[in-house]
């Protein structure tokens, strides 16, 4: 009689027991959390520049608000004044860079120019000298070549950087002097390389005359 009270109570404690397994199991939740996500969204860097000079006519006198490639065929006379002002436009959104222009005048040019103080006014700077003033700094090593730093344009607009403005024949040069230079030329060449991750302006120009 004892072992059946004992066999009904261990029964009834299973019964319970399985209750119980089955009501835990009916309101358990797995812990868990959102999926989280890192999204990278890229953009193309650029680095973008055009070159112009005010349209003159054959005396170096603005034509007009033009800005143009070229200017052909000046009348050439001592100690007369002609604009020629070529400016390096550095296009928005463009990144840090090394700037670079090449300024090649032909030899006989080079020895009608105007020297400094030497015009009328007393004001003129060659070349050169203009060049320097606007912040350009000659690359050692090479010959008429010139550079400077610049940073990331952000101003929504071109960011404009001046070569030089005028050139002035010497009032002293003489026809000979004049009629060599027939034909000749003064020639400006811009160029950028991204500065991040080019040490110097060395560097950077190795790149551009690299072929």
């Amino acid at each position: 009689m004892e072992k059946k009270r004992t066999k009904k109570a261990l029964i009834a404690l299973m019964c319970a027991c399985l209750l119980v397994a089955g009501s835990v199991s009916a309101t358990m939740a797995w812990l868990s959390s959102t999926t989280d996500t890192v999204t990278n969204t890229f953009t193309a860097g650029k680095v973008a520049i055009t070159l112009d000079e005010s349209d003159v006519n054959e005396y170096g006198v603005v034509d007009g608000t033009d800005r143009v490639k070229t200017n052909a065929d000046y009348i050439l006379i001592p100690g007369h004044e002609y604009i020629k002002d070529p400016i390096v436009h550095f296009a928005d959104k463009s990144e840090a860079s090394w700037l670079f222009v090449k300024v090649e005048i032909s030899n006989d040019i080079a020895a009608i120019e105007c020297s400094e103080d030497g015009d009328s006014t007393g004001t003129y700077k060659p070349i050169a000298m203009q060049i320097s003033n606007n912040g350009w700094s000659a690359l050692p090593g090479e010959t008429d070549v010139y550079y400077k730093e610049v940073l990331k344009n952000t101003t929504g607009s071109a960011a404009d950087y001046p070569v030089f403005g005028t050139f002035v024949v010497d009032p002293d040069a003489d026809a000979g002097k004049i009629d060599a230079c027939n034909g000749d030329t003064i020639k400006v060449t811009a160029y950028a390389v991204q500065k991040d991750g080019v040490a110097d302006a060395a560097t950077a120009w190795g790149i551009i005359t690299t072929p």
